[in-house]
């Protein structure tokens, strides 16, 4: 048993120090859009994964899977908004989706020289299907715990996440004894409009929901918004998500037009850090069939 425990111990510290290495090396793309914090693992491989994070990650929520699987170069970045992006310039005022997904085109373009997949998770599902309808290099897309039109309607699905992001931020403003932790400011009109009716006499939380959406929301319209993907795909998905429901996932899979899922028994709606074994396997099974 101690044994056993050194090992753990020993796998934790590389893993963290491995983590410490790679959040060093994170680089800023700056545009004429916006700036964007960015970390790439070049691994010489011929395979390069494009990472979208969700709704309040960062371009480290993948770290687990990229350091346990080396056979993948990756490009991964932060969300205008979020970490080490910036959106709270005057000059950021009217920016849009439309303009994001330009950045992250040219930040491709200038970083990736080999085969890519785009792989978004969440809400980073559905900004990377909208990339992939403006790239013109051939590439292929997987989407991991997909955002659909259905969390609108899903009021207590809603709460449950939103919630659960307060209390994330309210944490880490406790330990840092400021918000430069995280700093969200991305999210979708709908929710703002929810809680604004829901919550109307409770001004802390309104105050909490307009510091967590993002200037361009207006443009986030979810409704067979994975419909005009026209490269090949394949979806990812946790048995036990409580965000994005298992039984929401066929309706993605009809708008994709893909046979390609696979369903990770053991995680929740971020199986690449809760089981990465078992997502490590499912993206190796999509590589080969994509």
């Amino acid at each position: 048993m101690k044994f056993k425990r050194k090992l753990l111990n020993r796998a934790t510290v590389n893993y963290l120090q491995k983590r410490k290495e790679i959040e060093r090396n994170s680089r800023l793309f700056t545009s004429d859009y916006c700036d964007l914090g960015y970390t790439k693992i070049d691994n010489q491989q011929p395979l390069t994964f494009v990472f979208f994070h969700g709704f309040n990650g960062s371009k480290m929520d993948a770290i687990k899977w990229m350091i346990y699987s080396p056979e993948y170069n990756y490009l991964s970045f932060d969300m205008p908004g979020y970490r080490e992006s910036k959106l709270n310039d005057r000059k950021y005022d009217n920016l849009d989706i439309s303009k994001y997904i330009e950045t992250i085109i040219e930040l491709i373009s200038l970083e990736i020289n080999t085969e890519f997949i785009l792989m978004g998770h969440s809400l980073g599902a559905f900004i990377a299907s909208k990339v992939s309808q403006k790239l013109k290099r051939k590439h292929k897309l997987v989407l991991v715990s997909p955002v659909t039109e259905k969390i609108v309607n899903e009021s207590k699905k809603i709460e449950y996440m939103m919630m659960d992001t307060v209390k994330t931020l309210k944490k880490a403003i406790e330990e840092l004894g400021d918000n430069s932790f995280v700093k969200p400011k991305f999210f979708f009109n709908t929710i703002l409009w929810f809680y604004a009716r829901r919550f109307k006499k409770n001004r802390k939380i309104n105050r909490i929901l307009l510091n967590t959406t993002g200037t361009y929301a207006k443009n986030f319209y979810f409704k067979n918004s994975y419909q005009k993907v026209k490269v090949p795909s394949a979806i990812i998905y946790g048995n036990k998500d409580k965000i994005i429901l298992p039984n929401w996932i066929p309706e993605v899979q009809k708008q994709l037009g893909t046979e390609n899922t696979i369903l990770i028994k053991e995680a929740g709606h971020i199986p690449f850090s809760e089981d990465v074994v078992s997502f490590s396997n499912a993206i190796n099974s999509l590589v080969e069939k994509l």
